[in-house]
């Protein structure tokens, strides 16, 4: 049975999200050089099949479902009946959006590992400047994002740092929209804050659900404060979706073991006041997944 398409979303979503938490400097990329049939053997594990389909989600999404699929059927038909390569399908979706995704396909298919974006927002005299920062070794990335009174749109980042010029001044912006984008996203504390606050209800399931999983990766990394998502844990913990919502349990427990234990405490207490959970964190991190088992 085909599922419905928020449900396709929330999966391709949760795929990148699980991808995403072990893909590494230190991993194997998708694409492998192969020098015998005997090196075949083990490549087609599980990093070809769900980063190869978050990539895929990602081009759809930045390129449009329709355009998308006019290229996937030039390509199948060009080659039906016998072999192609990603070459062909570079090709294929040039032929019919103009866009050459190469640069983007070809990186993401031979690095291993995803980049993480820093975003910042300057707003003055009624236009607003989004600030991208991926650092040193920049990725070449379709960024799409969700902001207020804007239809979502995507931009091509290929530097360390890009300045994206938006109609502002804004009120809170999303930069993963359609929660595909296979990179994680950093906001400043202002920007999240004011998310959660004035946006969260008009994100879809798949942009929050990515929004969960990059704050509970990112706080476990200790690239994201825990007092900041301690802030917004309680919004998000309202959730009308469960997968969201499984992520706020994943966070309970990362802030339980990044904090001190002379803080575990004081962490138990607010929990129970501020989230209404029962106060029974332990003091001991190797317990608190017993906490979330009674929780449940």
């Amino acid at each position: 049975m085909e599922r419905p398409p928020f449900e396709r979303g929330l999966s391709i979503t949760e795929t990148r999200n699980v991808r995403m938490s072990t893909d590494s400097a230190g991993t194997r990329p998708v694409r492998l050089e192969m020098h015998s049939r005997k090196e075949t053997d083990d490549v087609y594990d599980d990093v070809i099949y769900s980063k190869g389909a978050s990539i895929i989600e990602m081009l759809e999404d930045w390129l449009g479902p329709a355009a998308f699929r006019r290229s996937l059927h030039r390509y199948l038909t060009d080659h039906q009946f016998g072999s192609a390569t990603s070459s062909d399908l570079i090709a294929a979706i040039k032929e019919e959006t103009g866009v050459d995704v190469g640069p983007v396909l070809v990186g993401f298919l031979d690095r291993p590992g995803a980049p993480v974006l820093r975003f910042s927002v300057a707003s003055a005299e009624g236009a607003a400047t989004l600030d991208v920062d991926q650092g040193a070794n920049p990725w070449t990335i379709p960024v799409c994002f969700h902001a207020a009174s804007m239809d979502r749109r995507c931009e091509l980042v290929t530097t360390s740092r890009a300045e994206l010029q938006l109609p502002g001044p804004l009120t809170w912006i999303w930069p993963n929209a359609y929660g595909s984008g296979y990179y994680r996203s950093i906001l400043t504390p202002a920007l999240l804050d004011t998310l959660v606050a004035k946006g969260y209800r008009q994100l879809e399931e798949p942009e929050r659900l990515a929004l969960a999983g990059d704050l509970e990766a990112l706080t476990s990394s200790g690239q994201v404060p825990a007092a900041q998502v301690m802030t917004i844990l309680p919004r998000m913990m309202r959730d009308p979706e469960a997968r969201v919502r499984s992520y706020v349990d994943v966070l309970i427990l990362a802030l339980a073991e990044v904090a001190p234990e002379s803080a575990r405490a004081t962490y138990a207490q607010w929990l129970q006041k501020t989230m209404g959970l029962p106060s029974a964190v332990p003091a001991q991190a190797t317990s608190v997944e017993d906490f979330l088992r009674d929780k449940r």
